[in-house]
């Protein structure tokens, strides 16, 4: 058949084909389409793959061990988006297997950073990107890093099991130390166990000496009632507090000046029955009495 007559399917001897105008390339398997306009080609010789256009950049294409999605050998790669990606993994598939060593030492060199591709901008997509330098990670682990495209690709992927062991040993510094902050704390528990009880009676024997805490008058009581108390001519606070015989908080009053004082109780302001009052000086208590509300 004349190659300069129109036909949809055009065959060689040597077998190469070509579906579509042009002429079958003797490289190539099979041929869509033109060359120079796009299409699929498959070479006899290199036993590379590609699918897109020659002018435009390839969009697909595979060589050696690799499958590329690309714009063209000198702008960068496309976007691959798929349902999920698995990596082989078989213990069988494997050998001389050994553990990670450091995590967290390789994690304290990388740097992470945002940044735009220049052929999003180019295209008006100013998407932003998070990620690694190929060029600080080939410093790194080089072993994640491919040359052979001009420009580095990084294999992200393999960045996990680095994660994972940093984790670890973060966990293991985290646990060593709750276990010391844990010792410390019974320590502390421990001294301020015998220190306190001497404290706090040294510290009410000093405060029973200049406040005082008396009985309320009347007592029991309907309408009103007074507490008297004395307080001491130095203290930060103090406080006369009234609590229900099951130690609830019913009413507090924040008192002050020196020497003699009064709070008046109003019946009004409470239930019928038993409570509890107490003077706290600097939040120690210095004494504690009960008063009687009649109906």
């Amino acid at each position: 058949m004349s190659f300069n007559v129109i036909a949809q399917l055009k065959v060689i001897p040597t077998g190469s084909t070509i579906i579509g105008p042009g002429s079958p390339n003797t490289l190539y398997n099979l041929s869509l389409t033109d060359g120079a306009k796009g299409g699929l080609w498959q070479n006899r010789n290199n036993e590379y793959f590609r699918a897109g256009c020659v002018s435009g950049g390839v969009i697909i294409g595979s060589s050696a061990d690799q499958i590329d999605f690309w714009y063209s050998s000198t702008t960068g790669h496309n976007n691959l988006v798929g349902q999920s990606f698995n990596n082989s993994s078989d213990l069988r598939l494997k050998t001389e297997i050994e553990p990670l060593e450091s995590g967290l030492d390789i994690l304290n060199t990388l740097n992470p950073y945002s940044y735009y591709f220049k052929t999003d901008i180019e295209q008006g997509k100013k998407s932003l990107h998070y990620g690694f330098v190929a060029q600080e990670v080939n410093e790194i682990l080089p072993a994640l890093v491919d040359t052979s495209r001009g420009y580095l690709t990084l294999n992200y992927i393999e960045i996990i099991p680095f994660l994972v062991k940093g984790i670890k040993e973060q966990q293991e510094i985290i646990s060593n130390q709750d276990s010391i902050i844990t010792n410390l704390e019974k320590t502390i528990n421990s001294i301020k166990a015998k220190i306190e009880p001497e404290t706090q009676s040294i510290n009410n024997e000093d405060l029973g000496s200049k406040a005082k805490l008396y009985q309320n008058k009347p007592n029991p009581f309907k309408e009103t009632t007074s507490i008297n108390f004395e307080l001491p001519n130095e203290y930060s606070s103090a406080n006369l507090m009234i609590f229900d015989l099951r130690g609830t908080l019913i009413k507090s009053y924040e008192i002050s000046g020196q020497n003699n004082g009064e709070v008046i109780i109003e019946g009004r302001e409470l239930k019928a029955g038993m409570y509890l009052y107490s003077l706290f000086v600097d939040d120690i208590e210095v004494d504690t009495k009960k008063m009687i509300l009649n109906n």
